[in-house]
């Protein structure tokens, strides 16, 4: 889903300055709150207390939203571009 979604937006060399919509804006604080929960999977997984496949979920969650987010941003850009 991250590949397909990073297709359609495209690479992004540049600094991304969150907010650029209401909905994006929430996922960008989504997506904070999985980078949080990342890292105590780190640890968790480190002492033996997490497997390797949650452990896999978990590092690609903060990943997702981040496309997901940039996504929003562009669709919203898009849209007030057309009205």
């Amino acid at each position: 889903m991250v590949e397909r979604v990073r297709g359609i937006i495209g690479e992004t060399f540049r600094f991304v300055r969150p907010g650029d919509s209401v909905p994006g804006a929430a996922l960008h604080m989504a997506r904070t709150i999985a980078r949080r929960a990342e890292r105590l999977a780190v640890t968790l997984h480190r002492d033996g207390e997490l497997g390797d496949i949650p452990y896999a979920w978990i590092n690609r969650l903060s990943d997702a939203i981040y496309a997901l987010s940039l996504w929003t941003d562009k669709a919203t850009r898009e849209c007030e571009n057309n009205n």
